[in-house]
């Protein structure tokens, strides 16, 4: 064995034209088949993967069509409100002429009432009756 060791040498050195001569000899677009559970494994991620962005996908398209529903109804109540608020404001003014006496006489001229004059005899009754 020591004598074929001897012989043998530990260390080559290959020339550059013999390494491109080499590699000139094999294909260069080899592709190493993959192991089937390996394949297996690529498939089942992609297809988890495929499926998560498309229930997100869909479930932000619902959510779209949500919000655009909801901004319907919004507009719809805003002008709602518009309305209920000139109706109250429309409201207050006439409760304020309600309440005003001078308001309420010409009301009543109008509408045809007069205003009836108290005898001296009929105030000492009412406050006779008032008393009471």
């Amino acid at each position: 064995m020591a004598a074929k060791s001897k012989n043998r040498k530990v260390l080559a050195f290959r020339s550059p034209q013999g390494q491109t001569v080499e590699r000139k000899n094999e294909p260069t677009n080899i592709k190493q088949k993959l192991h089937p559970a390996t394949r297996r494994r690529r498939f089942t991620w992609l297809a988890i993967m495929v499926f998560v962005f498309s229930w997100a996908i869909v479930q932000i398209a619902i959510q779209q069509f949500r919000i655009w529903d909801k901004q319907e109804v919004l507009v719809q109540k805003k002008q709602e409100l518009s309305i209920a608020q000139q109706q109250t404001g429309q409201l207050k003014e006439k409760v304020k002429q309600l309440n005003d006496e001078n308001y309420l006489m010409e009301l009543a001229h109008k509408l045809g009432y007069v205003k009836p004059e108290i005898n001296e005899n009929e105030e000492g009754k009412e406050k006779k009756l008032e008393e009471e």
